[in-house]
């Protein structure tokens, strides 16, 4: 199988720059979304937080529709990492009677799996675990889960070892201070840092990070997406320009 990459530097330029939080398997959703920005897959690009699969009706599907996108990133989230690492002790182990990922799914084991194989590595030959991204004249630090470091740089990203990029995936730390530890200050290096994971009603800014997971993956109300204009990103307008894209 293919192997993602830590850290992914691009500087990205001609046509929009949309950033896409967590799918979680709501294939209308997305759709409905891309529909309502008129999404150019020849011009436009996308940028996927993490967190595409599980929970909603259309796992595959989604995994597929996004893999196939011609000018798109996909960073790891946590759900994503449970597939690509059962995956990969199913396929090499012949004797087991389904792919496990511990994420109570059984979704996986109902695509042939040379299918399966063939859609994950096209996925993460795009994938990568943290990366930094320019837009213009402005630098975004992007990670499913959190911004662990108080210093965004491509250098020591590159170099995380499994536990620290861990952290980056799945740590929801910063903004709801729950872990005393973590760094709750501006993050230097980039102009923003935007992350998915953490669901709230809407987006949420915290000093100069952006969480844009409104819930699509939520078990407890209804569900909703979102996704951001890159281009048309400032501080001043981000939360207005962002909302008007949640899809109700």
């Amino acid at each position: 199988m293919q192997i993602a990459r830590k850290h992914i530097f691009k500087k990205l330029s001609g046509g929009r720059v949309f950033a896409l939080p967590d799918v979680h398997g709501e294939l209308n959703l997305l759709n409905e979304l891309l529909g309502k920005v008129n999404f150019d897959e020849e011009n436009d690009k996308l940028i996927t937080l993490g967190d595409t699969i599980n929970r909603g009706p259309h796992s595959f599907e989604t995994l597929d529709k996004l893999s196939k996108i011609k000018n798109s990133i996909h960073f790891l989230g946590n759900h994503e990492i449970s597939l690509i690492r059962a995956f990969e002790k199913h396929w090499f182990s012949y004797d087991s009677p389904g792919i496990d990922t511990g994420k109570n799914e059984v979704w996986q084991n109902e695509v042939p799996i040379a299918k399966l194989k063939e859609t994950i590595d096209r996925y993460i030959e795009k994938s990568a675990y943290c990366g930094t991204i320019q837009v213009n004249n402005t630098t975004f630090g992007i990670s499913h889960g959190d911004a662990t470091l108080e210093h965004w740089s491509p250098e020591i990203l590159s170099g995380l070892g499994k536990e620290k990029l861990k952290a980056m995936i799945c740590n929801r730390a910063r903004y709801k201070n729950t872990n005393g530890n973590q760094y709750q200050g501006i993050i230097r290096g980039v102009d923003w840092t935007i992350h998915g994971h953490t669901i709230n009603e809407n987006i949420t800014m915290f000093k100069n990070s952006i969480f844009l997971d409104v819930g699509a993956g939520s078990t407890t109300r209804a569900k909703k997406l979102a996704i951001l204009d890159l281009n048309e990103f400032s501080k001043s307008k981000c939360i207005e320009t962002s909302s008007t894209l949640v899809q109700e």
